[in-house]
């Protein structure tokens, strides 16, 4: 249960403004690239990736990506088969290093003392991150999603990963909720987060239909942070 006092505590200083501003601020954690077959392959990825980002799951081509990574066709079809398997191998090494830089950059030992709001900030700063970062991955994980089971149970089995890391840093903060419910209230922000950043997203896409405000990162942070602090009663 939380506390039942209904006096409130003045709003914390912004993470944006504290001297742990780098904890949200996560370095992006990438995969081992210990030979050179490694280093040809995640170059390859890489390609591949910035055609997804910049140009969308359609522009993908084998000579469009061998072209972008200065090498030849074949040597291509010597890492994959088609098109296909490395925009599936793009979202494979995506959701792998999504869950190692959360579980990194959420390790509880960096968070000691850091109020229930601001790490909440910190992990709506990760994901907003993730979505400026890899739009067109993050795109091609929904649309090829909905097209093969297992991409959309491997992005959502990394999605609860973070959850569950965002949660063991959360729940010995319960203290600081006034809502009846601290673990339900808490869930149901996280899940506001998410679909709020979804929507955002989407809306930010070229000929997107935009349903939110035109804000800026920090403005659209704000308001997330008025509604949590409202809705858990902080």
């Amino acid at each position: 249960m939380g506390r039942t006092t209904t006096q409130k505590k003045p709003s914390t200083q912004s993470l944006a403004n504290a001297s742990k501003k780098d904890l949200w601020d996560l370095c992006w954690v990438r995969e081992p690239q210990q030979d050179r077959s490694a280093r040809t392959r995640s170059k390859l990825l890489d390609a591949a990736q910035d055609i997804l980002n910049e140009e969308g799951p359609d522009a993908i081509t084998i000579g469009g990506i061998a072209k972008r990574a200065g090498v030849s066709s074949g040597l291509l079809y010597h890492y994959f088969q088609d098109r296909q398997t490395i925009i599936y191998a793009v979202i494979d090494r995506f959701t792998k290093e999504v869950t190692q830089t959360a579980e990194k950059g959420l390790e509880p030992s960096l968070w000691e003392d850091v109020p229930l709001l601001d790490v909440l900030e910190g992990y709506l700063r990760f994901w907003l991150k993730l979505h400026r970062r890899f739009p067109g991955v993050l795109r091609a994980v929904t649309f090829f999603g909905m097209q093969d089971q297992n991409i959309d149970a491997q992005f959502e089995a990394t999605r609860k990963k973070a959850y569950k890391t965002v949660m063991a840093l959360l729940r010995p903060r319960f203290n600081e909720i006034n809502h009846p419910d601290p673990h339900v209230a808490t869930t149901m922000v996280l899940e506001m987060f998410r679909l709020m950043m979804i929507r955002r997203a989407f809306g930010q896409r070229p000929g997107g239909h935009r349903s939110l405000p035109n804000q800026s990162d920090e403005a659209f942070i704000a308001e997330m942070k008025l509604m949590a602090e409202s809705y858990l009663d902080i």
